[in-house]
């Protein structure tokens, strides 16, 4: 009988959604052709800490009539696996996979797979399961403190609670900032198994990412020191845009103006603030300060002339919001196209 071409296609579809789902599930696929059985292809764990390490023998199986073989046994990241029976299986005999599991560095639910490689012809490859839930024996919350700063004077607070589950006593007896900018304001022990930490900020704060760590000291053997991470962001509020004056390109052995050149500066958080004063590289250059709004304003550079002597230099940009800092602004001088550069013994640079 020929199926309607609708038909055959529902047909295909049926089939493989099938080899699909027996693809999928552990233990499942390869019975059908092998004979390959596992009665319990998924080990639960249940929930331990994660500095435990397992072991698991998983017992497999040929129900057939002919010998079988198994070529290989793939563990995974923390799973070793290894065939620790017979490879080639006899109808009616049983072989064993050895699992060792680390739980080291795992956080949450686990799921991982064994992979058995046989000379099945058809889905050659039998998967075992290894389920559970990993905690963590020391618990620190959060697991990194992030104080993102609005303001360089900024000062903020927050806390972390670390806990034990190691089932002995367990004290915090001393806490130590490996970032100046960040101070311990207090240590609490709570109970037998935690301890809750205060943090705050200290001004001033410099623009960027600071990185470092707290050294926590415990009178608990097991784990006398921990090293929770802190993180410290401040992205200036104040910025100009563009970030680098690009002047006209050099004409050939000549210099190239007088030009005129804008920027603008900006706050991020639409704070105000003051420009108090612009700095040239040369004396000749004219600064126009012109604001837009109390948080905008158009800076003019004019009879700015492109030469070998201003590549390289800056303009210097004073604002005011609660301190008064410095911004720097980098001057290019492209090169024509015709030219290449040189550099003398005196570290001069020339166009030839």
């Amino acid at each position: 009988m020929t199926l309607p071409g609708k038909c055959l296609k529902v047909a295909r579809f049926v089939i493989i959604f099938s080899m699909f789902c027996l693809w999928s599930e552990p233990g499942l696929g390869q019975q059908q052709e092998s004979q390959l059985v596992c009665d319990e292809p998924v080990y639960d764990f249940g929930t331990r800490n994660n500095v435990d390490q397992l072991e698991h023998t998983f017992v497999l199986r040929n129900k057939g009539t002919t010998p079988f073989v198994i070529r290989k046994v793939n563990g995974c990241c923390g799973v070793t696996a290894e065939l620790t029976g017979d490879k080639i299986i006899q109808p009616g005999s049983n072989t064993t996979v050895l699992a060792k599991i680390t739980l080291g560095g795992y956080d949450g639910k686990y799921r991982k797979v064994v992979h058995v490689l046989t000379e099945g012809q058809i889905l050659p490859v039998y998967r075992l399961m290894i389920n559970g839930i990993v905690i963590p024996l020391v618990e620190v919350h959060p697991g990194a403190v992030t104080f993102n700063c609005s303001f360089s004077n900024s000062v903020m607070e927050s806390k972390m609670v670390i806990t034990s589950r190691d089932g002995n006593p367990f004290s915090v007896t001393g806490v130590v900032s490996s970032v100046p900018q960040c101070a311990i304001d207090s240590y609490t022990n709570i109970g037998k198994n935690k301890c809750e930490i205060a943090l705050k900020t200290v001004p001033p704060i410099p623009s960027g990412v600071i990185q470092g760590y707290l050294q926590v000291y415990t009178d608990n053997k097991a784990f006398p020191v921990i090293k929770p991470y802190v993180v410290i962001l401040l992205a200036d509020d104040v910025m100009v845009v563009p970030d680098k004056l690009i002047l006209k390109p050099l004409s050939a052995g000549t210099n190239s103006g007088p030009n005129v050149y804008s920027v603008i500066v900006c706050s991020r958080s639409k704070q105000k603030f003051q420009i108090t004063n612009i700095i040239p590289p040369f004396g000749d250059i004219v600064t126009t300060i012109t604001p837009v709004d109390d948080c905008t304003y158009r800076c003019d550079f004019s009879n700015v002339v492109s030469s070998l002597e201003i590549a390289g230099a800056y303009m210097e940009i004073f604002v005011k919001q609660e301190n008064e800092r410095k911004i720097v602004v980098p001057i290019d001088v492209p090169l024509p196209a015709t030219a290449h550069t040189g550099v003398l013994f005196d570290g001069t640079k020339v166009v030839r």
